[in-house]
């Protein structure tokens, strides 16, 4: 972007006295300050590239505090949490958004409705999975403050987060599975696969990208090296059997089809990623930079990459792209960081190499910043007509 997130809020005249809460991490302005360790093993290059990540996440965070500051001061204590748009982005799919923002519909009544409500108009339809949601989504403060006292995040924490999903009832998922709230999927030989390609070129653009993703979570130790490749990768592409339907009959045919991990490595991938987050956090608690075999990493490319690899993972049978978001907003805001505009992210999280998903990460986060600036000049007009969807106070 060539104009930053900050300098926005500098031409919108909005700039003000940053918050004084008091951190007990080094966030990304803290390090960018701060000599780089020894032991790093990259290039003059790299390190160029690192240090100019610490500067835009360092921009983006005080833009994210600033807009806190002049909402909570300024409009009656309002929270960055009750905007729609802000809050709506954290999981709802930009596509779905603004088609709940074009027809005027309460953003709750298009989140991954349930099965039986599709054939209902909107105004009617349940919000229990949004419910669910937001119950689940309590339980991150507590996870926070136990990261921030230095005991980290474990798998047993994960899968209370999980089970707090689905508090308020047995939801019907997209696909109407049973959740089992709590447990990883039974490991098993034979695995479903995610999707199809429906062309022998997309079919091999995804191989490409997948073996490069592959190859990056190898390199950084994230993954075995056992020469099994279903145990070792985190995503696969492998040709599968199909039933189609024709002239009401079965027919069977041999396809390229998306895969994660083989199930019976979901533990072994997990136990990995947590145990990156949380030496990551350990360095940080520190006031040192977040070194991983011999490699400099920003937060926002430690939230982002953990994300990324859980929900390549899939663990769970049903709420993984929200325990990865949950494992997301964990990392950013322990920095002081927004959540992450993550329903512009959706669908890029599996087939995108991590560093075109960093750059779509950053570029996303601050155009919904900008957004949020936008929101704060609407309510400077002090005309609660004029309010468009976007800033709208999330009922």
């Amino acid at each position: 972007m060539k104009t930053s997130v900050t300098a926005s809020l500098v031409l919108a005249g909005l700039i003000s006295v940053l918050s004084s809460q008091a951190l007990a991490i080094s966030d990304a302005c803290a390090l960018s300050q701060k000599a780089l360790p020894q032991g790093h093993k990259m290039t003059a290059e790299q390190v160029k590239t690192y240090q100019t990540k610490l500067e835009k996440e360092c921009a983006l965070t005080k833009t994210y505090r600033d807009v806190r500051s002049i909402l909570n001061n300024n409009f009656g204590h309002l929270s960055l949490d009750k905007i729609t748009e802000y809050q709506a982005m954290r999981f709802v799919v930009r596509a779905d958004y603004e088609r709940a923002r074009q027809s005027n519909t309460l953003i709750t009544k298009v989140y991954q409705i349930k099965r039986s409500d599709y054939s209902l108009p909107e105004e009617q339809r349940s919000s229990v999975i949004w419910d669910n949601w937001e119950a689940g989504m309590k339980q991150l403060q507590g996870s926070r403050e136990k990261v921030l006292r230095g005991q980290g995040f474990t798998v047993d924490d994960l899968t209370k987060v999980h089970i707090g999903f689905f508090t308020l009832s047995k939801e019907e998922g997209d696909d109407a599975w049973n959740p089992q709230e709590g447990l990883f999927k039974q490991e098993t030989e034979n695995d479903n696969y995610w999707w199809n390609f429906n062309s022998a070129a997309e079919a091999s653009e995804a191989k490409r990208i997948v073996n490069e993703i592959n190859a990056e979570y190898k390199e950084l130790g994230l993954t075995g090296n056992s020469g099994n490749a279903d145990f070792d990768n985190v995503l696969r592409v492998k040709n599968s059997l199909k039933r189609q339907p024709v002239d009401k009959k079965d027919v069977v045919e041999y396809v390229d089809a998306i895969y994660s991990g083989d199930t019976r490595a979901n533990r072994m991938h997990v136990d990995s990623i947590f145990k990156f987050i949380n030496v990551m956090f350990a360095q940080a608690l520190k006031d040192e930079h977040m070194l991983w075999n011999g490699r400099l990493l920003t937060p926002m490319e430690v939230g982002y990459l953990a994300q990324k690899f859980y929900v390549g993972v899939h663990p769970f049978a049903e709420g993984n792209g929200r325990t990865s978001r949950y494992i997301l907003e964990l990392f950013m805001t322990s920095f002081d960081m927004p959540h992450g505009s993550s329903g512009d992210l959706m669908s890029n999280d599996v087939l995108m190499t991590f560093k075109d998903y960093y750059e779509l990460a950053y570029t996303s986060n601050a155009k919904l910043m900008n957004s949020m600036i936008e929101c704060i000049n609407q309510y400077k007009k002090n005309n609660p007509a004029a309010i468009d969807y976007n800033c709208r106070i999330l009922k």
